[in-house]
């Protein structure tokens, strides 16, 4: 039996990158799908590959509470119900936190972190009543900071106590709440945020063509929420970050620091 089949499952940031590649996978697998974005294009090119499938696609901006609630409202109004919720939405931005504006630092956790928060409160009572599954995906930039992303890090960290936190309260509500930490994947987030970056920010420093590919990130996730573990680490860079942050504290910041700079200079 399909475990998807007839579910109806939200997916925030569905637009792009492993968000997109999660809602494709899950209507292929017979699943209702809500997901939401703020690119016109992308949102209209999606709609229209999936035009057949029972698929809600609107334009949210996430990082306003009235505009969860908006997406929650009208995706109860069409499907009735939510069984998984799927935070995903997300940006990042490159920048040496000595540089960094501090307006952009609170605009990526109002994206990355405000945005799970708004979603599931307002979805808790249906996912409640499902005895339904919450899947927050965060990063190993969760578990190690990583130069040059402190408000990446900052955000993912901060959904790492949360996620922890709501799992212990949901237990008597049969509700699972686990996340998900992606190594490095081949996707725009590196090369795309929602400021005016330069040229050298949205170019990626890294080798994308090493990397997991979304489509194989997103069928590992699918296929793990099956289980119902208290997380999830895709790709060998995140168990490696993951048990060298974990085991060996005291050197997991000389090892970071050599992977990320060379002569004293951030380079990745």
């Amino acid at each position: 039996m399909n475990f998807y089949k007839d579910k109806v499952v939200v997916v925030t940031g569905g637009t792009d990158g492993i968000g997109k590649a999660l809602v494709e996978n899950l209507l292929h697998r017979g699943a209702k799908v809500a997901t939401c974005g703020r690119d016109h294009n992308k949102i209209h090119q999606l709609q229209l590959s999936y035009l057949k499938y029972p698929f809600f696609i609107k334009i949210f901006d996430l990082k306003f509470e009235d505009e969860c609630n908006k997406f929650i409202n009208e995706t109860i109004e069409i499907f009735g119900t939510i069984d998984i919720l799927i935070n995903n939405v997300g940006i990042s931005k490159r920048c040496l936190f000595k540089e960094m504006d501090l307006n952009e630092f609170k605009l990526v956790l109002d994206i990355n972190f405000w945005s799970m928060v708004y979603c599931t409160k307002k979805s808790l009572p249906f996912l409640m009543n499902q005895k339904g599954i919450i899947v927050n995906i965060t990063s190993v930039a969760g578990f190690a900071g990583i130069p040059g992303r402190s408000a990446y890090s900052a955000s993912k960290f901060a959904i790492h106590g949360f996620t922890e936190s709501v799992a212990h309260e949901l237990l008597s509500e049969d509700v699972h709440v686990m996340w998900v930490a992606p190594g490095y994947i081949k996707s725009n987030i590196r090369k795309s945020d929602a400021f005016e970056s330069s040229d050298n920010d949205k170019k990626s420093q890294l080798n994308e063509e090493t990397m997991m590919t979304s489509e194989d990130c997103a069928e590992l996730i699918l296929k793990g929420i099956i289980k119902k573990p208290k997380f999830i680490n895709i790709g060998s860079q995140a168990r490696k970050v993951f048990n060298f942050s974990r085991f060996f504290p005291k050197w997991s910041k000389f090892f970071i620091y050599r992977f990320y700079y060379k002569n004293n200079k951030l380079v990745k």
